[in-house]
């Protein structure tokens, strides 16, 4: 668990001390990058009863509203700007771009390099392909290829496939949205439909 990996005296609560790595490896960076005043002033906003230390309790309620991308909406002021990596600084242009929090791009980053397993910086068709069985159909019949290769074609690519900036874009809003995958889909194909027996009306 990882707040007894952190709790590194076994004292059963995270300290400021211990509060620092373990929120560094939440954001996927190191210590030395963290933004100090920013680290604190989030350790306040955890320590609710001001105890100087985080109980259990505390911790399960941020790390749950942290990977439900629900405290932190924008991570840019936790990490020193002349010390974040080119890779960093592309995140943090696409979540500003599209207007998502840094963390989400960061984890949306992760997931986009494990599909793309030729290591080629674009999602090919194949890839792409994997992503949409694993997301909307995961436990069910395979999605069939006509609607893959729909939502392919509808997608912002280059010759090589899809990048990450436009895949970001696209997930972010077709994956997350308060209607499912499918439902957004269908309710896409719905509304072409609509418009194009009103052209053909004109």
């Amino acid at each position: 668990m990882m707040f007894d990996s952190y709790d590194t005296d076994q004292s059963g609560a995270i300290e400021p001390k211990e509060f620092v790595p373990l929120l560094a490896k939440c954001l996927k960076t190191t210590p030395e990058k963290l933004d100090m005043s920013e680290v604190w002033r989030v350790w306040d906003e955890i320590d609710a009863d001001g105890s100087n230390e985080i109980c259990f309790d505390e911790f399960h309620q941020w790390y749950s509203n942290l990977l439900e991308i629900d405290m932190f909406t924008d991570q840019t002021n936790f990490i020193n700007e002349d010390l974040v990596s080119a890779e960093e600084k592309m995140i943090r242009n696409i979540a500003k771009d599209i207007n998502k929090s840094v963390l989400e791009v960061e984890l949306l980053w992760s997931e986009f390099n494990r599909l793309d397993a030729d290591g080629s910086g674009i999602l090919e068709f194949d890839e792409f392909e994997e992503l949409i069985q694993k997301q909307l159909s995961p436990n069910g019949p395979p999605v069939p290829p006509r609607v893959v290769e729909k939502l392919w074609l509808d997608l912002q690519r280059t010759d090589e496939g899809l990048p990450f900036r436009s895949f970001a874009k696209w997930y972010l809003s077709f994956m997350t949205g308060s209607k499912s995958a499918m439902e957004q889909y269908y309710s896409k194909l719905a509304e072409r439909q609509v418009v194009k027996e009103v052209e053909d009306d004109l």
